[in-house]
C-alpha cells in the first residue's frame, strides 16, 4: 500500500483516508466491531500510523539522497531545490518542504543543518536508529493521547503500557488452539462488546444483574469478580492455580486488590515481576481459558465472537 510513499506529498484528506483504511484492516484482523478504537488496535499489534511509516521511509531516502554521489541526477536536483528553499522557504512547495517538516516534527533538523553547514551526516545505521527511536517515542505519545480519549478503554489503559505486540497476541501465534479465548479477550480489552444488547461505552451506568440481583457499572469486573453466574468458573480458575503454582505465587496473587487483580488476568504483568518466566506463561495461559469461559457464559456480554478472526 506504501510503495513509492518516499516521494509521495499528501495533503491532510488524503492522509486521513489512508489511516481510516488502516484502522478498517485492523478491526478486521483482530475481529473488532466497527467504530472500535484504531489506535488500541494498533497498540496491540505494535504498529505505527501510517503517516508515521511514510515519514521514516521519506528520513531513510533523505539519507540515500544526501549520500548520493555527486555526479548523480537525484542528488543534484535535490541539492538545488533544497537550496532554493533555504533562500526562498515561503515560495517552494513539495518534496523538500515536506522533508523539513517531518525532521522539525521529530527534532531531526539538527542532523541537516550540521550536514548544510559542514557537509558531515550520521552513517546509515546510526541515522536509521535515530530516526526509528525519534519516530517511536513521538508515536507513544500520539497513542496516549488518543487511547486515553475513549472512555471504553478503561481497563485497556491500564493493561497497555505502551504500543507493542501484546502478549495475548504472541499466544495466539504460538498456540493456535488459543485464537478463540485470545480473540475474546482482545475483544473485551478494546471495549468491543455489548451490554445487555448495548454497545458498550464506558459510561458509569449502573447495570441490574438478572442472574444475582446485584447492580454493577463495569460489566467485565463483575462477570470476572462477583457474578453469582460465573462463580462456578471462576472457583475453578483459583483451584487450577493453588494446585498448579508455588505457594509464593498464589499468596502473591491473592494479595492483590480487585483493580490490581483485573489488570494482571487480562495481561498487565507489573505484578509478575520477579516470578519464573515459565510460571508467568503458563498462568496467563490459564487465566485465558477461564476469561473466555467465563465471559461466555454470561447472559449479559456478547462478544460476537467470529473464530476465524485471528490467525
Amino acid at each position: 500500500m506504501l510503495y513509492g510513499a518516499e516521494l509521495w506529498t499528501l495533503n491532510r484528506e488524503k492522509l486521513s483516508k489512508l489511516e481510516k483504511v488502516q484502522n478498517i484492516f485492523l478491526r478486521v484482523c483482530l475481529g473488532l466491531l466497527s467504530g472500535t478504537s484504531g489506535s488500541a488496535a494498533r497498540g496491540l499489534l505494535g504498529l505505527w500510523t501510517v503517516g508515521a511509516e511514510i515519514d521514516k521511509r521519506k528520513l531513510l531516502f533523505l539519507r540515500r539522497l544526501i549520500c548520493a554521489s555527486e555526479d548523480c541526477v537525484h542528488r543534484r536536483v535535490f541539492m538545488i531545490r533544497l537550496n532554493r528553499w533555504r533562500w526562498n522557504p515561503n515560495k517552494i512547495t513539495g518534496f523538500v518542504p515536506d522533508l523539513v517538516r517531518i525532521l522539525q516534527k521529530y527534532c531531526l533538523w539538527e542532523y541537516m543543518d550540521n550536514f548544510l553547514q559542514s557537509g558531515n551526516f550520521p552513517s546509515k545505521s546510526e541515522w536509521k536508529k535515530t530516526v526509528i527511536e525519534n519516530i517511536n517515542h513521538t508515536e507513544i505519545e500520539f497513542w496516549k493521547i488518543k487511547t486515553q480519549r475513549y472512555k471504553q478503554l478503561g481497563l485497556y489503559s491500564q493493561v497497555v503500557k505502551e504500543p507493542m505486540r501484546n502478549l495475548w497476541l504472541q499466544f495466539a501465534l504460538e498456540n493456535s488452539e488459543m485464537a478463540n479465548q485470545v480473540a475474546i479477550i482482545v475483544k473485551i480489552l478494546c471495549g468491543s462488546f455489548y451490554v445487555n444488547g448495548v454497545r458498550f461505552t464506558g459510561e458509569k451506568t449502573q447495570f441490574h444483574c438478572m442472574s444475582c440481583g446485584n447492580y454493577y457499572i463495569n460489566p467485565v469486573k463483575h462477570a470476572m469478580l462477583h457474578c453469582c453466574e460465573t462463580q462456578l468458573a471462576r472457583t475453578k480458575l483459583w483451584e487450577r492455580i493453588t494446585d498448579f503454582f508455588p505457594v509464593e505465587f498464589v499468596v502473591n496473587i491473592n494479595s492483590l486488590d480487585e483493580n490490581n487483580l483485573m489488570q494482571t488476568i487480562f495481561g498487565n504483568m507489573q505484578f509478575m515481576q520477579g516470578h519464573d518466566n515459565n510460571q508467568v506463561q503458563n498462568f496467563y495461559i490459564i487465566v485465558a481459558e477461564s476469561i473466555s469461559q467465563i465471559i461466555t457464559i454470561t447472559s449479559y456480554i456478547d462478544i460476537y465472537l467470529d473464530s476465524e478472526t485471528i490467525h
